[in-house]
């Protein structure tokens, strides 16, 4: 299998259970008899943006990170037995797909420092619980909140 240019390629050789190092550098597997081995496998690729991007394998984690030319992490994938897990630092994150974006979760959670706006042709909210819409005043059927407490005064 030929690797991206960046990291070269990896195979694994199942009978040892040691990585067979094209272009990787590679920590000695160790292990008992019977036993897997510890397999640890790293790489680091500068990108022509400063950017740095690393691949390592640790017994059964993979992980990709990008980090910024300053060093801060902006992009982590890490692939478990579980399944992967991306965490994401960025000025700006953009979603766009021509029919739809859906969320499936056990609980979904946004914390803003300023405000929420949703807009769009029609809005419903649906749950088999309660609904709490708490705030110092709540306002339906207004323009803009600003605009009534203007108008209000």
């Amino acid at each position: 299998m030929k690797g991206w240019p960046y990291f070269g390629s990896i195979s694994l050789d199942t009978a040892s259970h040691r990585p067979q190092n094209r272009g990787m550098t590679k920590a000695p597997a160790r292990g008992r008899r019977g036993k897997t081995a510890d397999i640890r496998v790293s790489r680091n690729a500068r990108l022509p943006s400063g950017r740095t991007v690393s691949l390592s394998v640790r017994n059964d984690l993979e992980e990709l990170q990008v980090k910024s030319p300053d060093g801060l992490l902006e992009l982590r994938v890490v692939f478990g037995p579980e399944g992967p897990v991306v965490s994401l630092q960025c000025a700006r994150l953009e979603l766009s797909a021509p029919d739809r974006i859906s969320v499936r979760c056990r609980k979904f959670e946004v914390q803003t420092a300023e405000a929420v706006e949703i807009s769009g042709a029609e809005f419903r909210a649906t749950t088999s619980g309660n609904i709490w819409l708490n705030g110092e005043k709540v306002f339906l059927n207004c323009e803009r909140p600003e605009e009534s407490l203007e108008e209000g005064s």
